[in-house]
Parts: C-alpha cells; sequence; structure tokens
C-alpha cells in the first residue's frame, strides 16, 4: 500500500508542477514610461513602477497588476489581465469602460489594455498598447521588468 501511495504521488508531482509552470509565473517589479501632465498643462514622460504578478490556471495566464501612484494623484485601481498560456511572446488584455471629456460631455468609451510580454530568465520585456474605441491608437510604451526573488 505504501509503494502504492509512493507511486501515486511521483505522478502527481509532475502534473502539478506542469500546471503551475510557466516562464511568466510569479511577480515581476515592473516599469514603463508615461506621459503625465506637467506645468501649463504641457505633458512630460514620468516613469510609472508596479508589481504584476501572473499565475497559471489551466491554459489561462491571469495577471494582477498594481501600479505605484504619482506625486500628487490618487491610486490607480488593479488592473486584471487575460491570455491564453503559450511559449514566446504572451498578449494579456484588460478591457474597461473609459470616461471622456467633449467640452461639457462627459462620453463613455470601452477601453482595451494589452500587454504583449516576453522573458529572458528573470528580465521581462514587453509593450503596452491602449485603444479607446473611436480615438486613434495611442502609440505602444516599452515595458521592462525583474523578477520579484523571495
Amino acid at each position: 500500500m505504501r509503494h502504492l501511495l509512493s507511486l501515486l504521488a511521483l505522478l502527481t508531482v509532475p502534473a502539478l508542477a506542469d500546471a503551475q509552470s510557466h516562464p511568466l509565473a510569479g511577480s515581476w517589479n515592473i516599469s514603463t514610461p508615461a506621459p503625465m501632465r506637467g506645468e501649463n498643462g504641457q505633458p512630460t514622460m514620468v516613469t510609472r513602477r508596479g508589481l504584476m504578478s501572473i499565475s497559471v490556471a489551466g491554459d489561462s495566464l491571469i495577471a494582477n497588476v498594481k501600479m505605484e501612484p504619482q506625486p500628487g494623484e490618487p491610486a490607480r485601481r488593479d488592473q486584471r489581465l487575460v491570455g491564453l498560456r503559450r511559449d514566446g511572446i504572451v498578449r494579456l488584455l484588460h478591457v474597461s469602460t473609459a470616461a471622456l471629456r467633449d467640452g461639457s460631455e462627459e462620453l463613455q468609451r470601452q477601453a482595451s489594455t494589452t500587454y504583449a510580454l516576453e522573458t529572458k530568465g528573470d528580465t521581462l520585456t514587453g509593450v503596452i498598447q491602449i485603444h479607446v474605441e473611436g480615438i486613434p491608437d495611442i502609440p505602444g510604451r516599452p515595458l521592462t521588468g525583474t523578477r520579484v526573488t523571495p
């Protein structure tokens, strides 16, 4: 009986390890340039930093992104992104509603944020692309990161 339990344990461990193994799985310190309204209404580039945690769920990857607020800004809501588990460049998607002002009128538009990510060891690189319905596409922003080690 003991041998049967040992055999079952040996057969189960690789399956469980494979279910959680993916080069993106884990926590990443990330940074990306982003425009911020400066003095006299002129945008200036700042570096936004945050933490991205990625887990494996079946054939999917689920990411939670928490960006640090810039001085004078309120804290942003965390983003949850999902994508298919695959090798190479992985695309993770977040869909939301954007509130836009057109004069005195506020308009609601669907917005999507796509992270295209790739890893090399403990280094993360990628591009963040934002699309808002009815607005020309915003140029992609580079993203870099390093794996958080326990």
